[in-house]
This record gives structure tokens, C-alpha cells and sequence, in this order.
């Protein structure tokens, strides 16, 4: 038998062992995932331990497919509000700019998380942010993608983006609260 150690705010698996232990949240997988994390065919940062919604006190180890089929085109791009410093409240995706330099953060409370990371065929998908100029939105700047599952992590995350000017932002989610935060 096979079993990852996993944490339970983030699903990321910590460790692999053949032995169950009590005391450390682990669940079982098959031996063919944990022989592929061995000899690293497999990488653990590609898999997450979610909430099994059939049984909820039972969890399954999902590999995360990065999906990244949002079109600019898409009549469904809504624009991003802007703020000039982090907001406090939470289940609030922040995309902050300081300078060139870009982050992402979100203080996901425990219910919200376990609503995003029990939805099969979202939780794992990336979002496509899109950069316009400021206040024009026929320049097009550019666009970044975002490792959704950064954001459950809780702890600012790298954006990989370069651009220092003031800029606007779009996305292809009307129903996650994202915000832009430009920090001066």
C-alpha cells in the first residue's frame, strides 16, 4: 500500500510513503501514481488531494489539468476593479502590481476553499488575464496566466508579467471576485 502525506488547506502533497500513519493526514493511492512520483515520471506538484464530494470524509488524489482555452474574444471578459492597496476582506483574488513586479494573493477562508477545490474540472483550470492600457482598452499590452491553485496557498505568489506603467486588466470570470491592486 501507498500513501501521500498531504496538506489539508492547500491539497499539496508533502510526502510518499508505504506506511500509514495515524498521527499525519495521508490518504491512499494507487502504487502505479507513487512509483511515478519515485522515479520522478510523475511530479508531485502536478496533483492535488481534494474532498471526494461522494463520501466527505473521504479525499482523492486528482491530477491538475492546466487548461487554458479562454479567448480574448470572448464576449464574457469583464474588466477588473482597481485599487491602490491590498484589500482586507477575504475570498478576494488579488492581482497586485508593484512597479514591474506582479503578485498574486487571496486569504481564502476555509469554506470557500473547499467549494473551489471540490468542483471537478475547476479547480486545477488557469486563469488568462489580460492587460490593456490604461484607460483604453483598444491597446492591447498583452496578456499572463495564473495558476488558480496559487491563490489556495495563502501566501503571495509570483505573476510572471513585465510591465511597470499603469495598465487595466480583464478576465474571462465573472463569477470569482478578482481585484488589481497597484501599489504606489
Amino acid at each position: 500500500m501507498q500513501f501521500v502525506e498531504f496538506d489539508e488547506k492547500t491539497g499539496s502533497i508533502i510526502s510518499i510513503t508505504n506506511k500509514f500513519d495515524k498521527n499525519k493526514l495521508s490518504v491512499e493511492i494507487d502504487k502505479s501514481i507513487a512509483d511515478g512520483f519515485i522515479k520522478g515520471t510523475e511530479q508531485t506538484s502536478q496533483w492535488k488531494v481534494l474532498p471526494d464530494k461522494t463520501n466527505v470524509k473521504k479525499y482523492k488524489v486528482v491530477k491538475i489539468v492546466k487548461n487554458t482555452n479562454e479567448e480574448f474574444l470572448n464576449k464574457n471578459v469583464f474588466p477588473i476593479k482597481q485599487f491602490k492597496e491590498i484589500q482586507k476582506e477575504k475570498n478576494v483574488f488579488q492581482i497586485i502590481q508593484r512597479e514591474s513586479n506582479w503578485f498574486g494573493y487571496a486569504d481564502i477562508d476555509q469554506e470557500t476553499a473547499n467549494f473551489y477545490t471540490s468542483r471537478d474540472g475547476y479547480f486545477g483550470h488557469e486563469k488568462i488575464v489580460y492587460v490593456t492600457e490604461h484607460n483604453d482598452s483598444r491597446k492591447y499590452l498583452g496578456k499572463f496566466d495564473i495558476d488558480f491553485t496559487k491563490f489556495f496557498e495563502g501566501s503571495e505568489f509570483i505573476i510572471d508579467f513585465n510591465n511597470g506603467e499603469c495598465c487595466d486588466l480583464y478576465i474571462a470570470s465573472g463569477n470569482d471576485e478578482f481585484v488589481y491592486v497597484r501599489e504606489q
